[in-house]
């Protein structure tokens, strides 16, 4: 009897295995999968994949890879929040959101309202010549508008004093003592609105 020496070769295959990366806020928003194999090392870049209209929360502990065991491979979380883009007086009107919102193009953004405010108070004084004298008193309040790039909302920052033309630059309108003419009476109206009065001398105004 002859006996015949056979070799059998034995391999093991790596399984292949899927991660996820969770993007979440509360709730989750969006998940990506990752595959891999066992006893690999995959790397993890959120960065690249962030949910349109959304931001990472900084100063999280996100891996920068993963490694893949026979149990299965941990499931990467990632916190993320709303981007917003904030408006100023000094914004270039280029820079301001219109159109569809990024985080759901199903809407489309407001109009934003005015975000400087410039009460005038302006003295015009007409000489015995018939001449006329041009004084404009202004104070400008500004604020901010900050667009929600998820929901498309804008919010709006209180109003502040930017600047006037008081002296001291105060939030004030200030009192204009008009040139005594040898000769002549001086007259001062006032118009509001649609309303006119007489008033003897124009005062400092505060403007709020």
């Amino acid at each position: 009897m002859v006996l015949i020496q056979k070799l059998l070769n034995i391999t093991y295959t790596p399984n292949k295995q899927t991660t996820n990366i969770v993007y979440k806020d509360g709730q989750t928003i969006k998940t990506d999968k990752v595959d891999g194999k066992t006893d690999e090392t995959i790397p993890v870049d959120p960065t690249k994949d962030v949910p349109a209209g959304w931001k990472i929360i900084p100063d999280q502990k996100i891996p920068e890879t993963v490694k893949v065991t026979p149990d299965g491979v941990p499931t990467v979380v990632v916190k993320i929040e709303h981007k917003t883009i904030t408006v100023t007086p000094e914004t270039p009107e280029g820079d301001i959101p219109t159109g569809k919102v990024p985080g759901d193009p199903s809407k489309t953004y407001p109009a934003m309202e005015s975000i400087t405010k410039t009460p005038t108070r302006t003295i015009t004084v007409i000489k015995p010549d018939g001449s006329k004298l041009e004084i404009k008193q202004t104070v400008e309040f500004t604020r901010t508008a900050t667009f929600d790039e998820v929901t498309g909302a804008v919010t709006y920052s209180d109003w502040k004093f930017a600047k006037s033309t008081a002296k001291g630059g105060k939030s004030q309108w200030d009192a204009y003592t008009p040139q005594a003419i040898s000769g002549y009476t001086m007259h001062i109206e006032q118009k509001v609105g649609d309303k006119t009065t007489t008033i003897s001398s124009i005062a400092a105004a505060d403007v709020t």
